[in-house]
């Protein structure tokens, strides 16, 4: 399968979102998920589609799918895709040719340090809101009313 511009750009869509470690869940202990739908990846602005390119990214993702490039499956009449491991060389084979491995590498490794970043944002967030409700809870047990 030749791969046009709009493949590369779900594929590498799909090895980024998969490839960023999250906070874990119960879904994903290891804080890795593998399925996404196309919304999601248009959310977190891993691809961008809207206007003229309203629809073009459902059907790359069927040609990817039928390529074996991504599995598909459906939940809710929702699909969700993930990438294979013929997708991931296909898309390392890609960026070599072109000389942007290099580069592919050190853009996961930037958006891996940006999600930890605001990760303990949010944790530190919440760790400040349970020491303010505690002080306020020892302060209403030692003030006498």
């Amino acid at each position: 399968m030749n791969l046009s511009d709009y493949h590369i750009s779900l594929l590498a869509a799909l090895r980024g979102a998969s490839v960023l470690t999250r906070e874990p869940g119960p879904a994903t202990p290891d804080g890795h998920e593998r399925w996404f739908s196309l919304a999601q990846l248009q959310v977190e602005g891993r691809i961008n589609e809207g206007g003229a390119m309203g629809g073009i990214m459902e059907i790359t993702a069927t040609q990817l799918w039928r390529a074996r490039l991504v599995t598909r499956k459906t939940m809710h009449t929702v699909p969700y895709y993930s990438v294979t491991a013929e997708g991931l060389l296909a898309l390392a084979a890609h960026e070599a040719g072109e000389g942007l491995s290099e580069i592919a590498a050190c853009q996961m490794e930037v958006e891996q340090a940006r999600y930890d970043v605001q990760a303990a944002t949010r944790r530190s967030t919440r760790a400040e809101r349970a020491l303010e409700a505690a002080w306020q809870r020892h302060m209403e047990r030692t003030v006498a009313p």
